[in-house]
């Protein structure tokens, strides 16, 4: 049995592959034949670390909702609604002026097409350019004879309110969160070593230390398999083993894999911009690996899906 940790360079996995990675070793440890204060103190650390790390990605996808931007979304939703139910009601009715003021007023609204329940930048940016177009001194009359000028207002206000929001948003996602990424990983990173180095002093001087060599030897064993996964994917090849982890090929391993697992939340109340994969399922669960005396399969992190770092700002 393994009596040190293969200790592989994670600084080259993407953001949800290294949550995906040290996910799977707290679960791992949760499990493991033993139980030591030191231990499970810097796990702790390790878990809040996490935690942060999954807020961070959430935010960074695009689907931690400020409640902001949900309250001016669900206002002019509902503005865009009203002045659009109003023109429904009167084309192709036979009263005159308003059946052909409605008629001519929908041939707007068609031609966009707004879908309220999309993403934010989607239907915000398309709502940018139906009020640049209805807003137009020849649809003046037209607005005024179905009195939807009210409506139409609370749009452009909720318009505006919304470009000021998601530009904030993106900010914090092109700035503050990027570097809160960078620090919690390195905290992250330091927990996740010293828990190494304890699990390996105690393979030296417990009186039994089976169960620590057991789960060294398990850790192992699933860190190659992961490694081996993202080669794998990447069809690139390895060399080195021993403590060293094993070097990959020059090519970053999913560098370009940014964002994580999950099923896209984009629909209904418009969480977040791009496609957002979120926190998802909770990666790297794996199989269970069992606990006791005799311990078994070890669980294999799962390297998440593809995506884009910094979605775009659809919006004009």
């Amino acid at each position: 049995m393994d009596n040190k940790f293969n200790r592989p360079d994670k600084s080259r996995l993407t953001n949800p592959q290294y949550f995906s990675f040290m996910t799977a070793f707290s679960e791992q440890l949760q499990i493991a034949a033993f139980t030591a204060a030191a231990i499970t103190s810097r796990q702790a650390a390790l878990d809040e670390q996490l935690t942060l790390i999954d807020k961070y990605l959430k935010i960074q996808q695009g689907s931690y909702l400020s409640q902001d931007i949900y309250n001016a979304d669900h206002r002019g939703d509902l503005a865009y609604g009203t002045a659009h139910s109003v023109v429904l009601a009167w084309a192709g009715k036979e009263f005159q002026p308003q059946a052909e003021a409605a008629e001519i007023l929908n041939r707007v609204f068609k031609l966009y097409r707004i879908n309220t329940g999309a993403q934010y930048d989607e239907e915000w940016g398309l709502i940018g350019n139906f009020l640049s177009d209805i807003q137009k001194p020849e649809y003046a009359a037209y607005i005024q004879t179905l009195g939807i000028g009210v409506p139409l207002q609370v749009l452009q206000e909720c318009y505006t309110l919304m470009k000021t929001l998601i530009r904030q948003r993106d900010d914090e996602l092109n700035g503050k969160v990027k570097g809160a990424l960078v620090q919690t990983r390195r905290d992250c990173d330091k927990a996740y070593n010293d828990v190494l180095n304890i699990i390996e002093a105690a393979a030296l001087m417990a009186d039994d230390p089976t169960p620590y060599l057991e789960f060294i030897t398990l850790w192992n064993t699933a860190l190659t398999r992961y490694i081996q996964q993202i080669i794998d994917k990447k069809g690139g090849t390895s060399t080195g083993t021993g403590n060293s982890g094993g070097t990959q090929n020059s090519d970053s391993p999913g560098t370009t894999d940014n964002p994580g697992t999950g099923d896209n939340p984009g629909a209904g109340d418009n969480p977040g911009t791009g496609d957002d994969p979120g926190a998802g399922d909770d990666p790297g669960t794996g199989d269970d690996p069992g606990a006791g005396d005799n311990p078994t399969t070890p669980t294999t992190p799962t390297e998440p899906g593809g995506g884009n770092d910094d979605p775009d700002n659809g919006m004009e």
